[in-house]
């Protein structure tokens, strides 16, 4: 069976593979998008947070290659570019991945073939904005923007593989990694005494100017104070170091031309100190992200293939983009969401 996807990692961990791929690698271009006309799974006729608005909206891309040093060794890296609407503010997204695997058992019979894969990934923003007032452990913010937000994570899986018969591919995965996400600044600005005050948060401490409107031409003041006295540190919350463990499975068969896949994956996090404090400001943490994936494929030459992809993940963007969440987003992050991509990949032979 020809496979293109032999070394994927986050956010593409659902394809995992330890059977043997096709030619001595490949490069893959994919474009993805969610939006009204491309709702799959129905997801914002089921959420009036959703429907008719561009909350939710994404659109992006990614190139991706694969390279097969040895029989045994290969390494792979990804670039992806992603866009998400958060209603009228959009987010975007740089993220990069590398990664290396090691195929130290090939299958004999029932035994599967099992490698052992090492790979680092990790995204970066400029800028994460609220224009729209948030109350969070009773502090309303007017505005919220965190700047500079980015994630690294490094992890290693086992994967094991079979081919069953010359059509069909079973692969299971396990591992577990390490990530850290961290930000610039944080910026905001609340209303007291009908008056709005700009807000920097750094450092445990806030520090609060007068705006120049409503109240700037007739009073100036300042004060800096404890973060602890908004009852809420998103400074906090927004720099931090987790753990995550994952596991999955993925299914392929070919007919001729045609290929078909399905996949599943859960991972699970556990944040330093983050979700306890999220807890008590009465907000559900998220800790788990399930993926559910297919894709259709069809193998145009013995060179190009293409393919169409349809994904449901049962938290926004979690799993694929950490640094999205944070003491403000993480009650818009445990929602179920889906989206569809198509691309062209080139095989080296």
């Amino acid at each position: 069976m020809a496979s293109c996807g032999a070394v994927q990692a986050a956010p593409l961990d659902v394809w995992l593979s330890a059977t043997p791929s096709t030619g001595v690698g490949h490069l893959e271009f994919t474009a993805d998008v969610v939006n009204d006309s491309v709702d799959v799974f129905e997801l914002r006729d089921d959420d009036a947070r959703y429907a008719g608005t561009s909350t939710g909206d994404y659109a992006g891309w990614h190139l991706h290659g694969r390279r097969q040093l040895t029989p045994a060794w290969s390494i792979d890296g990804g670039w992806w570019q992603r866009r998400v609407d958060f209603r009228s503010d959009p987010v975007r997204f740089h993220s990069w991945q590398v990664g290396t695997q090691y195929q130290w058992r090939q299958q004999d019979g029932w035994i599967p073939g099992s490698a052992f894969r090492a790979g680092a990934w990790g995204d970066r923003s400029s800028l994460i904005r609220r224009s729209t007032p948030v109350t969070v452990n009773g502090t309303t913010f007017e505005t919220f923007e965190i700047t500079d937000p980015q994630d690294t994570q490094v992890q290693g899986d086992w994967v094991a593989g079979w081919m069953l018969g010359g059509s069909t591919t079973f692969n299971v995965f396990a591992g577990a990694g390490r990530s850290r996400v961290s930000i610039g600044a944080v910026r905001a600005s609340v209303l007291q005494g009908g008056c709005r005050y700009d807000l920097q948060i750094a450092g445990g401490r806030v520090d609060g100017r007068l705006a120049t409107s409503p109240c700037g031409s007739l009073l100036d003041a300042r004060f800096n104070v404890p973060v602890s006295l908004f009852n809420v540190d998103p400074e906090g919350q927004s720099n931090y170091s987790s753990t995550f463990a994952q596991a999955g499975f993925n299914l392929g068969w070919q007919h001729g031309p045609w290929s078909v896949k399905g996949g599943y994956l859960a991972r699970q996090f556990h944040r330093d100190q983050v979700d306890d404090s999220l807890q008590a400001q009465n907000v559900t943490p998220v800790k788990t992200v399930q993926v559910l994936s297919s894709e259709l494929g069809y193998q145009f030459t013995p060179q190009w293939r293409g393919l169409v992809r349809a994904e449901l993940t049962s938290s926004q963007l979690m799993g694929d983009v950490p640094s999205l969440y944070n003491g403000l987003t993480a009650s818009r992050l445990g929602r179920r969401y889906g989206l569809v991509s198509a691309g062209l990949v080139y095989v080296f032979r």
